[in-house]
């Protein structure tokens, strides 16, 4: 394993209607070889099948990976997935 001083942290965004759990695997194979990574989760991946309008939306999203963000200690690199609307 390689050591992960001044190596930046993944962070692992998923598409709208996916979680965090679809970076499982890669998060896997990163920290096999000394990376460190983050998955969030999604606001408006919504799986509550009873709420109701409004629901979270991409500007919402956005707070989040924003957050995730401001918390890294040091350089990050983003890897997003797609976020449809449909």
């Amino acid at each position: 394993m390689r050591e992960s001083v001044n190596r930046p942290m993944f962070l692992l965004v998923p598409g709208r209607h996916h979680g965090p759990w679809v970076w499982e695997r890669l998060q896997r194979v990163l920290g096999v070889d000394g990376w460190s990574t983050r998955a969030v989760r999604l606001v408006s991946a919504v799986e509550d099948t009873t709420a109701t309008e409004p629901l979270p939306g991409m500007y919402d999203d956005v707070r989040v990976i924003t957050e995730a963000l401001d918390t890294a200690h040091g350089p990050v690199i983003v890897v997003a997935h797609s976020h449809s609307r449909a």
